[in-house]
């Protein structure tokens, strides 16, 4: 019987522990904290479900599809209200401007302006850069469109989704499919237009449900319980793995649990651990790879939510949420209107703000105390949304290390793990600071490094 260490309980370590229950495997799940999920969890309070990492999921590949059926949560999805999930702004001055929703929306729009427009229209026939190794986000789309579309589109999308500086992005890495585009097509449009065929003929791609945004009655936690119920005896929480050990086709895990030391034995482990974490174990063997785990910045955030009854807010106007442009020198990167595309999060007549604050353009303000930045954002937000008195609720929630970025300099820590696997095949690395930071990417890297070791 194969024995199999996962290590690490969030999302990417859960979807590969959730595929290896079905199999005659010895299976171990090690979790430093007293909880599953990591960033993905819902707290209720007052009536109010928030979620404290990301506040929605993208259904939008096959293996987070087996995943649900597999939990029997296909029928319990819940789809956002449709006109609220198309409906997203960005702040210009005082006031939110809708971006396009399509391309029949661009003509007329203030963020998009005709120079945008012309530049859109332009880009297919655009020499394509075909060479470059790697260049930052910002100049890719300032070479591509314009900095006008980098700073009133671009810019804010990557800071309020990513919580990423587009300056010091990589292209390649945090924008993979934009940058195959040109590089395969020698065009962003004609290469995204390819890849949308591609889907329609992939028989796979056609399970998946139109609208890809997904949650559930009690938040997205749901997925890590389920889990986590499934695991039972095998999820060993409250352990922090101290050392790994390579032993001829083996290796030895050295972990503390609730103080006591443990050693467990394994033929291959899977690691869903933070960059910085990681780094600890390598340091003598792979002294280059660890010096790369290192320097992986994971952007400090807060997340402030806010209730309020509706009678207090004015503006009722249907939506996603807000962005923010760099140049308005506002303190948060985005504002989610949680009950207009997900009312089943709050109580009736109630609304639900998630103001997202820090990230890698201004990670000074997550250090602000708690009381003085909370001022701010209540100031901020009353004008914006025409608010009236304080909020019914109010939760804060710091998180010193967020999302990973993949900022210039992320293909040396690419070409490092490569090495590191080819060296050690049955020891695979599926955090979310090399290969996609989205949960749909960490579910799909989990599932496939489970099936890689029953195929």
């Amino acid at each position: 019987m194969k024995r199999i260490a996962v290590l690490g309980a969030g999302i990417s370590g859960l979807s590969a522990a959730n595929f290896l229950i079905r199999e005659d495997i010895e299976l171990t799940v090690i979790e430093q904290s007293n909880q599953v999920g990591g960033l993905m969890n819902t707290v209720t309070k007052d009536g109010y479900h928030l979620e404290t990492g990301p506040n929605s999921v993208m259904l939008n590949n096959p293996e987070f599809l087996d995943l649900l059926k597999d939990l029997n949560l296909v029928d319990s999805i819940i789809y956002p209200e449709e006109v609220a999930a198309k409906s997203r702004f960005i702040l210009m001055g005082k006031k939110p401007v809708a971006l396009p929703s399509g391309p029949g929306n661009l003509f007329g729009n203030k963020l998009i302006g005709w120079g945008g427009i012309a530049t859109i229209l332009r880009e297919p026939f655009q020499k394509a850069n075909r060479y470059s190794a790697d260049e930052s986000l910002a100049s890719f789309c300032k070479r591509r469109f314009s900095t006008s579309l980098l700073d009133n589109v671009i810019a804010p999308f990557v800071t309020g989704v990513y919580a990423g500086d587009p300056e010091k992005m990589s292209a390649k890495y945090s924008m993979k499919a934009l940058w195959d585009a040109e590089k395969n097509y020698g065009s962003i449009i004609k290469g995204m237009i390819k890849s949308m065929k591609e889907k329609k003929a992939d028989p796979r791609q056609q399970e998946l449900p139109k609208q890809k945004m997904i949650s559930f009655k009690d938040g997205l936690r749901t997925i890590p319980e389920l889990i986590q119920n499934k695991l039972g005896g095998r999820l060993k929480l409250n352990s922090s793995v101290t050392a790994i050990e390579k032993i001829e086709n083996a290796y030895r895990i050295s972990y503390t649990q609730n103080g006591q030391q443990h050693q467990l034995e394994v033929d291959q482990i899977i690691s869903g651990l933070p960059a910085y974490v990681e780094a600890n174990f390598w340091k003598d063997f792979y002294p280059r790879f660890s010096e790369q785990l290192n320097q992986v910045y994971y952007a400090p955030t807060v997340v402030i939510h806010l209730g309020y009854d509706k009678k207090q807010v004015k503006n009722q106007e249907p939506g996603f949420g807000i962005l923010t442009r760099a140049k308005e020198q506002k303190s948060f990167l985005g504002i989610l209107f949680i009950n207009r595309f997900f009312p089943h999060n709050t109580p009736k007549n109630k609304d639900l703000f998630a103001i997202i604050i820090g990230g890698a353009r201004s990670p000074e303000l997550t250090q602000l105390p708690k009381d003085e930045l909370l001022k701010k954002i209540k100031t901020e937000l009353a004008e914006i949304m025409e608010i009236s008195g304080e909020p019914e609720l109010v939760n804060y929630i710091k998180w010193e290390k967020g999302i990973p970025q993949y900022n210039m300099g992320h293909e040396e820590l690419v070409k490092q793990e490569h090495f590191f696997s080819s060296e050690n095949p049955n020891y695979q690395i599926i955090g979310n600071f090399i290969h996609g930071v989205s949960v749909s990417d960490s579910i799909k890297k989990g599932v496939l490094a489970a099936k890689s070791i029953t195929d």
